[in-house]
């Protein structure tokens, strides 16, 4: 599998780590190639990547690169391959939603709903941070539009069990690529 990465950060490497936690978490012996683009708008860029990553063999590439991430899935319609979105349902939004197996979701709607109503219930604490992670709403992964109903229900349920698993304290995840 492959993970593309917009610009190397501390951020985006959260993103890397718990790609290949997550990975390793289903075989430790999935082989995952991780590259970064150096932009957020390079299209040209992010698909050459992909290609050279399914030339040797990925099955699937994850990207967390802006527009990027966009060469990701001209890349794989044209070989037929897969692709994991980030931030938003990008199956929904992407002329290559066939090949959008699943995407990393960022609930931004629930952060600002959060704090509106601190706002008006005079509970608003500004200068603060409120992490919402999987536990508290604020992410989650979702199944591609054209995969709803398709993926066998092991790999759902095994999913769900995951995410229950991180939820509970059982699993960790990692913010670092090299503890993943």
């Amino acid at each position: 599998v492959g993970f593309v990465g917009g610009v190397e950060s501390d951020l985006i490497k959260k993103f890397e780590a718990g790609f290949i936690a997550g990975a390793h978490h289903v075989d430790e012996n999935i082989e995952v190639r991780s590259a970064y683009a150096g932009s957020w708008n390079d299209p040209s860029t992010g698909k050459e990547i992909a290609d050279s990553m399914y030339d040797n063999g990925a099955d699937v590439i994850y990207h967390a690169a802006g527009g990027t991430g966009s060469g990701l899935f001209k890349a794989a319609a044209e070989r037929g391959r897969l692709a994991i979105g980030v931030d938003s349902d990008q199956s929904l939004s992407s002329s290559a939603s066939h090949t959008i197996v699943a995407s990393m979701v960022k609930h931004v709607d629930t952060a600002v709903f959060n704090a509106t109503k601190n706002v008006t219930n005079d509970e608003f604490n500004g200068g603060e941070t409120t992490a919402l992670g999987l536990e508290r709403d604020g992410v989650e992964a979702v199944i591609g539009t054209e995969y709803e109903g398709e993926i066998p229900s092991d790999i759902t349920d095994a999913l769900a069990s995951s995410k229950d698993a991180i939820n509970n304290g059982d699993i960790e995840v990692p913010t670092n690529p090299d503890n993943a």
